[in-house]
């Protein structure tokens, strides 16, 4: 979520909270990324350093991988 007058987006907790739900359900995320985000050779990488493969590091970017995949 991006907080008005906020300048870049800022994530809540509500939106971490949230997120941990379609990572560990819907979103099927763990299944390639590992339950800590460590990644899983072959399918897919590390969640957890600050490079990004995909997109960047904005919430928008984040949103679209998570509901279109890559």
């Amino acid at each position: 979520a991006t907080l008005a007058g906020a300048g870049p987006d800022v994530v809540t907790p509500l939106d971490s909270a949230l997120g941990e739900g379609v990572y560990r359900g819907i979103g099927r995320c763990l299944s390639c990324h590992g339950a800590a985000g460590v990644g899983v050779p072959g399918l897919g990488p590390d969640l957890r350093d600050a490079r990004w493969l995909v997109g960047d590091a904005t919430v928008a970017s984040v949103a679209r991988v998570v509901r279109e995949g890559v």
